[in-house]
Formats: C-alpha cells, structure tokens, sequence
C-alpha cells in the first residue's frame, strides 16, 4: 500500500470519527456559551482559513457563535468561564506553548476552573497540556 493510500485511509478514519466526536462535545458543553478557539500553534497569516476550517469543523456543535483569539496577549485577558468549549488548534507547539507562557496565558489555559475561580466547569478526562 503506498504513502498516499495510507494517508487517505487514517483521514477516511478520523472523518468517521467527526460526527461521534460532535455529538459527544453537544452532550457536555454548556450551549448558552461560545466556543473559544485558539489557533496560536499556526501562522497568523493562516488565521482566515483556520476559522473557516474551525466553523465548519463544529457546525454540527450548538454553540452560539465562535469566538477566535489572534494573540496570547488577547488570550490572557479571557475569562475562560465565559466560554463553553475552549478548542487549542494545531501547528507548531512549541510556539503556542512559548507565546502562552510569555503572555501568562498558560495557566488559564492549563486549567480553566482554577484560573476563573470557577469550581463547576465539566472538563474531559484526558491529558492535559
């Protein structure tokens, strides 16, 4: 099988995988609350597409609307309580970590409930940042 097959057999795989994840993100978010989406990990000169790609991605998730952050200093100020579903976006991880470590807004992200003082935010069992 080549590379090629092999790439579009894992995308076959993760594009069956959308619709459960949607339906089980609908299931434990709070849906009077946006969605925040951070899409620091790329470029900003991809942003446009990145939230293109992140609404059509969740159309099938009843949030209000998505709201996307351009900058780690915009992320700091947040209140992650205010939002429904934090979504980080891939790319380059080590930038993401370091402009959210610079901004100090690391901890927000890291753990929400602790940043905003909130104790009763649903949070997925999983791995962390």
């Amino acid at each position: 099988m080549g590379v090629f097959r092999i790439f579009c057999k894992i995308l076959q795989q993760i594009t069956d995988r959308a619709p459960f994840a949607n339906k089980r993100l609908n299931e434990v978010i709070d849906h009077s609350k946006p969605c925040l989406y951070i899409p620091l990990a790329m470029g900003q000169e991809k942003y446009a597409d990145c939230y293109e790609w992140i609404k059509d991605e969740l159309k099938n998730v009843d949030v209000p609307y998505i709201e996307m952050v351009k900058s780690a200093d915009e992320l700091a100020v947040k209140n992650m309580n205010d939002f429904g579903v934090i979504f980080i976006g891939g790319g380059n991880t080590f930038k993401l970590l370091n402009d959210l470590k610079i901004s100090g807004a690391f901890e927000k992200v890291k753990d929400p409930a602790a940043s905003s003082g909130a104790s009763n935010l649903k949070r997925p069992k999983g791995r962390g940042i």
